[in-house]
This record gives structure tokens, sequence and C-alpha cells, in this order.
């Protein structure tokens, strides 16, 4: 199942931070409410045309988040009277034999009930358009294969591997962590504060660049400018480790 999971996140790279921060708020069960606050509070940094519920729903159907229905009195007593409720008349809008001329035929009759039922099922707007079923009731949690999925993830290795795609380009990545964790940095930021690296390197790419990469590799993250994130955080505690032995 965390496969399921691993391919949500693959086809949704530039929303990977957003989908690990989903499962990381939700190891405790929460509210519909309270997952869509946060989902659109972060939605301000990821570049989306999804909305809150449809990410809870991308996140369910991989396996990542179990939904735990609830049952409340108001409901279990509104569902006894329901069942129990005689047949009555509904007034001026049933649609009821007595309430048809004796022109009208059968399939008229007909016509109007299915109407009704059409009205009842798919309720509409003022404008006409369709109202969204209502939020079912029950709390979110990341699911068991959601949890193995996070721990599962090295990212130590993974930022390894990037590195290792361009050594010589290593100490950019570990510079903009740096400038990063310092403090915030926007591109034209970055892209001063590196020239003079890149001009040593003899490299013509810009801090864009390296910037794409550490965010893929969850080391770095926007938020309206760019930060280093935990995890870019705790390689840098590692590199320092290493540099000391």
């Amino acid at each position: 199942m965390t496969d399921t999971i691993e391919r949500l996140v693959n086809t949704m790279p530039g929303t990977r931070g957003l989908l690990f921060g989903i499962m990381e708020f939700c190891r405790e069960a929460q509210e519909p409410a309270e997952i869509d606050s946060y989902v659109t509070e972060q939605l301000q940094y990821y570049p989306s045309v999804h909305s809150p519920v449809e990410f809870r729903s991308f996140l369910e159907k991989a396996g990542a988040l179990d939904f735990l229905p609830t049952e409340t009195k108001d409901s279990d007593a509104e569902a006894s009277e329901n069942a129990e409720a005689p047949e009555t008349d509904e007034g001026d809008d049933a649609v009821n034999a007595d309430d048809v001329s004796d022109t009208t035929d059968a399939s008229d009759t007909a016509d109007a009930v299915e109407e009704k039922k059409y009205a009842t099922d798919f309720p509409v707007d003022e404008e006409g358009f369709l109202i969204p079923a209502p939020e079912r009731l029950g709390l979110w949690q990341t699911s068991e294969q959601g949890k193995a999925y996070l721990a599962s993830v090295d990212y130590q290795k993974r930022f390894e591997e990037l590195l290792q795609v361009d050594q010589s380009l290593s100490g950019i990545y570990y510079e903009i962590l740096e400038l990063c964790s310092d403090e915030p940095q926007s591109i034209d930021d970055l892209n001063s504060k590196l020239k003079t690296s890149l001009e040593t390197l003899n490299s013509k790419k810009y801090a864009g660049f390296f910037v794409e990469r550490l965010e893929n590799y969850d080391a770095l993250k926007w938020e309206k400018k760019w930060k280093t994130t935990e995890v870019g955080k705790e390689l840098l505690v590692i590199r320092k480790k290493n540099e000391q032995l």
C-alpha cells in the first residue's frame, strides 16, 4: 500500500510537501474543518488547483488517510423518526394521485414524482448549480500505511543521491541551506549571495536550479520566501558531524 502513496506523491511533485504535511497533521484524528483550515493556509505556498477536500480524497484513495465515521444522537433520532413515521399528506408540494386531474394520464404523474425525486436527491442553489453533498460525519487520521510510508523515507539517502549527480556543486546546496536556515531568502537574495561561489566554480546555473531540487528533496520550503525545512536543518547537522570525524 505504501507503493500507492509513493505513486501519488510522485504524481504531484509540486505539492509533495503539502501531502507530507497533511499526513503529519493527521497523526492524531482531526475534524474535517481542522484539516481544511490547515490545507487552505498551506495552499498559499503551493501552486495547485485542488481544494482541501480533494487532497483528503487523494490521500484516502492512496491509503494514506483513514476516514473514521461517527454517529450523533441527532442523526440516530432522525433516522429512527423517519423509519417509524407514518405516511402523511406533505401539503401543497406533495405529488398525490388525488391532486391529478382526470385528464392527466399515469405517465404525467410519474414524471412529476420523478422530477420531485430528482430535486430532492440533487439540490441546486438559486442559480441552478448543484449544491455539494454534505460532509461525512467523522474524523480523518493517518493510516498505518501512511505512518509506515512517512517512516520509510530516508531523507539523507535521497539527498546524497542528489549530490552524486554533480559532486562539484554539492557545496552550493549546503550554502543555500545555511543561508535559508539563518533567514528566509528570496531568489534575488540567493542569486546575489551565490554569485561569487558560482563564478568560482565556473557554473552558469542560477539559484533557482538548486532551489527547485532542494524543494523536491524536502530540504527547502516556500513561505513567501525560501526557508530551510527541519529535514534540511538535520542534513546540515549531519554534514557538520561528518566534517568533525
